[in-house]
């Protein structure tokens, strides 16, 4: 059974985050390809080992929105 999932990637200082919003996975490497790459097989190894019980409803109800404030 194929999972979506999203990431998100950013800069920090002389490393890059990668963050699995559904789930609690993080990742940190050398460069953006690195991170994206050591973030989907962290995330694979948390599938492989958590109950399917539990991956139910994971992302089923996630919504994600960018926002601009006034500074």
């Amino acid at each position: 059974m194929e999972r979506q999932f999203t990431a998100l990637i950013r800069r920090d200082k002389d490393e890059y985050v990668s963050r699995c919003l559904e789930i609690d996975v993080e990742c940190h490497a050398k460069t953006w390809e690195e991170a994206k790459e050591c973030l989907k097989k962290a995330v694979e190894g948390y599938v492989k080992t958590t109950p399917p019980e539990k991956l139910d409803n994971v992302g089923n109800d996630f919504f994600m929105y960018r926002f601009v404030v006034e500074s």
